[in-house]
This record gives structure tokens, C-alpha cells and sequence, in this order.
């Protein structure tokens, strides 16, 4: 299986617990020192009894009367969530975390070894979400770079980039095209400044990542993705000249006024005033508007 409940939890320290006669002050103190909600409980052999949370202490403390010095995590327990191994099914495990929001960890012999909550879930996709949507900002970058580099004089892909779709081209044929192509010194290097063998260097551990993501190696580590969080910032500061077609198509069309008359003009805002020597008819002034077509003013009344 690609995914196992191991991925979520390598490299963390032990869990924080509490044994069964201690006392729910402790429990408190605790959970407050680590900003948690709830914490394991285990017996003197360090298997799972159950958990202990905020909600139950009260429970407890309300039903009875017992100060939190005198009252046992015994006797303050919520129930027991599901037991897994760190081999077992990442999304089986997520199914029982949507239940009792939290899952203890085993080992061969039942002993504790870590705990999984839906905050554990969710920081875990979150960050996997975000090393693909770094990846896939990199990765349009390059392309809108090279589409640039290779257009024709109307906007055209030409040359070696229409050579084939960009859907059938990877992250090694793009840092390829950019770094090592025929139009690096002419295209790439002014608007970059950077020698080229220092953006090949970037890029290939880009690539490196993104393979490592790809066939499923394990969650990348905090170096690997501020890296990426560094190439993205890097080229959004680098980014492709506008294409001459893209550059036609986002001038706006000049709008040509006329009146009937020709003795009209448009103000700054919108009106046509009389120009000097004019009389307005009737001693009004006439609002001109432009038609539909925008070919030249219809009168709006007075």
C-alpha cells in the first residue's frame, strides 16, 4: 500500500500521557503546557486504557464534587479510541478519526507510540497540497517562459517548442529548453541575471522533489519544501514578457465620439458640452451619449 498511517507519523517524539492514578490536575497541567485537548492513558506496562480530554474532567469534576487534586484520571476517562499499527492503512485510519477524532498508535506487543488527531490529518494534506501547488507554479512559470521565448512575430508557438504539446513535455524537458537551449543568452539570460549554471542548479532540485513526490517517497522535509516556496517567489520576481498577441489583445478599443451637429464635444465625464461659439438649444444643455455601436451620440435630453 502507497500510504500508511507511518507516513503521518515518523520523526515525532513520543506522545505525552498520563497513568491511571494520577490525578486530573495533572492532566490539566499538561494539556495546557502543550496546548492540547486530550492526552492517552496509559497503565504501568504502557498500553492504551483510554483517553482523558477537557470535556470528561468536567464531566467528572461535576458528578463528583471532587476538586481536581483529588480526583483520578481513573475515574475522569473518556472512551478508548481505535488502536493501529504504524503499517496499517493511512485512510482506513482517517475513517475512524471522522468518528472519534482521534486514533492511538501500537505496536507489535500494544504498547503506546504515538497518537493521531484530525488536526494531525489535516496539517498532513495541507502541507502535501501545498508541495504540489508550489510545484505546479514552477512549472507554469516555465512554461509561460518558454511559450514566450519561442513565439512567433504574430504570437505564434513556433520552433521547437511547437515541436510538441506542452502536455507531453516534463520538468527535465523545460529546464532543459531554458537552461541549455539556443535561446538562453538571447531570451533567458536578460530577463533572469543569473549565470545559468545556478539556475540549472535550482531547477534540479525542483525536479528532485517533484520526483520524490511523484513516486510516493515519503513525505518531503521542511528543507526540500522551503526550496520550493524559494523558486516559486523567485520566478513570480522573474516573470515572462508579455507575448505581442497577448499585448494586442489586452489593449482596449478606442471608443470614437462624434455629434450630429458637430458643434458637441465629450467632457471628461461622459457628457458632450458645447464647443466654443456653440448656444445650447432652448437654453439647455444636451447630454450626448454614445450608441450602441459606439459610432457616435444619440441626444439624452436636457
Amino acid at each position: 500500500m502507497p500510504f500508511t498511517v507511518q507516513d503521518l507519523i515518523k520523526d515525532r517524539r513520543r506522545p505525552v500521557v498520563v497513568a491511571l492514578s494520577d490525578t486530573a490536575q495533572k492532566a490539566v497541567n499538561l494539556m495546557m503546557e502543550y496546548d492540547f485537548s486530550q492526552l492517552p492513558v496509559v497503565d504501568g506496562e504502557e498500553k492504551p486504557r483510554g483517553m482523558v480530554t477537557g470535556d470528561s474532567i468536567l464531566r467528572a469534576h461535576s458528578s463528583l464534587d471532587l476538586p481536581l487534586g483529588k480526583l483520578d484520571v481513573r475515574d475522569a476517562m473518556a472512551k478508548k479510541p481505535r488502536e493501529l499499527e504504524a503499517g496499517d492503512d493511512l485512510f482506513e485510519m482517517l475513517e475512524y478519526v471522522m468518528d472519534s477524532a482521534a486514533v492511538l498508535i501500537v505496536d507489535g506487543e500494544g504498547r503506546l507510540t504515538g497518537i493521531v488527531t484530525s488536526y494531525d490529518t489535516t496539517e498532513y494534506f495541507r502541507r502535501r497540497a501545498e508541495d504540489l501547488m508550489l510545484l505546479e507554479d514552477i512549472e507554469m512559470s516555465l512554461r509561460e517562459h518558454i511559450r514566450c521565448a519561442y513565439s512567433g512575430p504574430n504570437g505564434h508557438d513556433a520552433g521547437k517548442a511547437a515541436s510538441a504539446k506542452f502536455e507531453d513535455l516534463n520538468l527535465s524537458d523545460y529546464i532543459q529548453m531554458v537552461v541549455h537551449g539556443d535561446k538562453w543568452a538571447g531570451h533567458f539570460q536578460p530577463i533572469f541575471s543569473i549565470e545559468p549554471a545556478a539556475l540549472n542548479f535550482m531547477l534540479e532540485k525542483v525536479r528532485e522533489t517533484r520526483n520524490a513526490l511523484a513516486h510516493f517517497r515519503g513525505e518531503i522535509d521542511s528543507a526540500q519544501r522551503n526550496h520550493l516556496r524559494f523558486c516559486t517567489e523567485w520566478l513570480g520576481r522573474h516573470p515572462a514578457p508579455i507575448a505581442p498577441a497577448q499585448e494586442s489583445s489586452r489593449r482596449r478599443p478606442r471608443i470614437r465620439w462624434s455629434c450630429p451637429s458637430r458643434r458637441w464635444r465629450p467632457s471628461s465625464v461622459g457628457r458632450c458640452r458645447p464647443m466654443r461659439g456653440s448656444t445650447p438649444r432652448g437654453g439647455r444643455t444636451t447630454r450626448w451619449v454614445m450608441s450602441s455601436l459606439g459610432s457616435g451620440c444619440r441626444s439624452a435630453g436636457g
